[in-house]
């Protein structure tokens, strides 16, 4: 378990990082109630894209962080999966979604990005166009846009089905969100309690989206 594989001195303080849709919508009750339950602890929150927090994670900069699974596990890092999510196809608000063949052009995440690779390789294979007109690593920044006319996105489908104007099409894939901490690095029981909140919702999630 988690709390086997963790055990250490507590240090009173937590280096969390998370991608923006986990710090803005899934966990985000998780750190609120974690900080009002364990007032003593320093809890400090890094909100940035998956490889960047996957690289800090290896150098020491943060004790845990959730993100997209790369499927490809850097060595040294230990990964528990904790949801997996519809990434779905969003366009400007009165547009007819039609065949595959007539969609976009996009705006994706930056290149590099596993979740761009892996909405590329899905479009592909639909046959639809694969023009990117525009990038950003903010989940908002690409809805602003799409949303502005710019071109249509590819993002987790929006909590409570409320698409901000937005239109919704079809699923593209699942992308899979994994809690990674540095292999036999010790944490401290706060965040070991931490850890296991995360890995609960996470689960929860996952079911009630199935």
């Amino acid at each position: 378990s988690w709390a086997d594989r963790m055990r250490g001195s507590s240090r009173g303080s937590i280096r969390l990082g998370l991608i923006d849709v986990a710090a803005v919508e899934h966990f985000d009750s998780v750190i609120n109630s974690f900080r009002v339950e364990r007032p003593e602890v320093s809890l400090s929150i890094s909100v940035a894209p998956s490889a960047g927090l996957i690289a800090d994670l290896r150098r020491g900069a943060l004790d845990l962080i959730v993100c997209v699974d790369p499927g490809a596990h850097a060595p040294g890092v230990d990964v528990t999966r904790v949801l997996s999510e519809p990434i779905v196809v969003i366009a400007p608000s009165g547009t007819e979604i039609g065949p595959p063949a007539s969609w976009g052009p996009w705006v994706l995440f930056p290149d590099g990005s596993h979740t761009r690779a892996s909405t590329m390789e899905a479009l592909r294979a639909l046959g639809a166009d694969r023009t990117v007109v525009a990038d950003s690593h903010q989940p908002s920044v690409v809805r602003a846009m799409v949303r502005l006319g710019m071109g249509w996105g590819a993002l987790s489908r929006s909590p409570g089905g409320d698409a901000h104007g937005l239109v919704e099409g079809p699923e593209l894939f699942r992308r899979h969100l994994a809690l990674m901490r540095r292999d036999q690095s010790p944490l401290d029981p706060a965040a070991i309690a931490l850890a296991e909140s995360i890995i609960a919702t996470g689960n929860r999630i996952d079911q009630r989206d199935r």
